[in-house]
């Protein structure tokens, strides 16, 4: 059943007719490097979503009989309830970050999950409050936690996603002014001034944005084998470590994505030195 993000950067270095050697891109730098949000990208870090949460642990049973068991299933409808609420709340914000940045889930198999588990989930609280038995009840209830994966498993899934798709968006805008800086380094070279650690940079910066998207699609394939456990702890073992290497590979990606700024800077420097 189961399978953070930022605004994607707009801005970018606009090409002038001037020459190539004009301070104007440090202005324009600046106001890329603000809308690169790497804040935003570190955000994404994934704290809290390793493991399960309290709610998502399946209660220990209730009386069966007399009225300590009536009093039970009217509890347990009431748990079920909340607990199906807290879910639907959580599919809905997850909906919204995968829509913001789409891109790394090329089959929309996340999406169709996040879609199906808010009506499946709601068909199930109502099975649950329509429950006359505790045993019957019980099964409704368990369900909720066992099929339903919604932190355990959705959540990281479709923040990693999210994460990969925001984290292409940046790339491609750079990859863009990266370009653009080429431009106007060819063109001080061409004037006469030394452009050797600007080239340098640019090259830096090159591999950067490579690896950055590497990395992205990396954290991308590999939340994509994450399963609910059922109680299984080898599975949930597999879960922890898949979640823990797209952790990883999105603090390098982020890591990518700042030294690839620093890379630009440089780059501005140095046009802005040739004069």
């Amino acid at each position: 059943m189961d399978v953070t993000t930022t605004s994607t950067p707009t801005t970018t270095i606009t090409p002038t007719t001037t020459t190539a050697c004009t301070p104007r891109p440090a202005h324009r730098l600046s106001r890329l490097g603000a809308s690169l949000a790497l804040g935003g990208i570190a955000a994404l870090s994934l704290v809290g979503v390793t493991g399960v949460t309290a709610a998502s642990a399946s209660p220990t049973a209730p009386p069966t009989t007399g009225a300590a068991g009536g009093a039970a299933l009217e509890q347990l409808k009431a748990d079920g309830a909340e607990a199906i609420a807290v879910r639907q709340t959580q599919l809905t914000k997850l909906a919204g970050r995968l829509a913001a940045s789409p891109g790394c889930d090329t089959t929309g198999a996340i999406a169709q999950v996040i879609a199906a588990d808010g009506p499946a989930l709601t068909a199930l609280g109502a099975q649950l409050a329509a429950d006359t038995t505790l045993p019957a009840a019980r099964e409704h209830h368990q369900a909720i936690f066992q099929d339903y994966r919604v932190f355990a498993v959705v959540t990281p899934q479709a923040s990693v996603t999210a994460a990969c798709g925001h984290i292409h968006t940046v790339v491609t805008t750079l990859t863009a002014d990266e370009a653009k800086l080429t431009e106007r380094v060819d063109a001080a070279a061409a004037a006469g001034a030394d452009m050797t650690a600007a080239r340098a940079s640019l090259a830096d910066l090159h591999a950067k944005l490579g690896d950055a998207n590497r990395q992205a699609d990396a954290a991308s394939a590999s939340i994509a084998s994450i399963k609910p456990d059922r109680g299984d702890k080898a599975v949930a073992a597999a879960n922890a470590a898949a979640i823990d290497d797209a952790r990883r590979a999105l603090t390098t990606a982020h890591d990518d994505l700042t030294g690839a700024t620093k890379d630009a800077r440089a780059v501005i420097a140095a046009l802005k030195a040739a004069h």
